[in-house]
Order: C-alpha cells, then sequence, then structure tokens
C-alpha cells in the first residue's frame, strides 16, 4: 500500500488519505521518504495534515518495550 502511495501524484495522495482512516493515513506517510511525505501534507486541508502530524509526533515518541 505504501508503494502506491509513494507513486502517486502528491495531491492526489493527499486526497485520499484525507478520507481513510487518520491512523492508517499517518501510518503510511510515516514509511514514505520523509520528503514525499511533507509534500503530500503540504497539499492536504490544515485540520487534516495537523491531526496526522500529532498522531505520527505521539507514535515517534513511543518507546519499544522489548
Amino acid at each position: 500500500v505504501v508503494q502506491i502511495y509513494a507513486g502517486m501524484k502528491p495531491d492526489a495522495a493527499a486526497e485520499r488519505l484525507a478520507i481513510v482512516n487518520a491512523d492508517l493515513a499517518a501510518a503510511i506517510l510515516m514509511k514514505l521518504d520523509s520528503r514525499k511525505a511533507s509534500v503530500i501534507l503540504n497539499e492536504m486541508d490544515q485540520k487534516a495534515a495537523a491531526t496526522l502530524t500529532g498522531i505520527m509526533a505521539s507514535a515517534a515518541r513511543r518507546v519499544d518495550p522489548s
């Protein structure tokens, strides 16, 4: 799935990620190249981009207990 979004134009990816589950969208963005993810976030509605950024930041702060 990540490779599908990686191959999309940023505006198309942003449009589709804005309508899927926010946790799924954030997970996809986190697996993309950071430049590609930033361009996609830039194409999104500000509120959606802020929500996804918050989810990604929260996930990045989690510590692996193993």
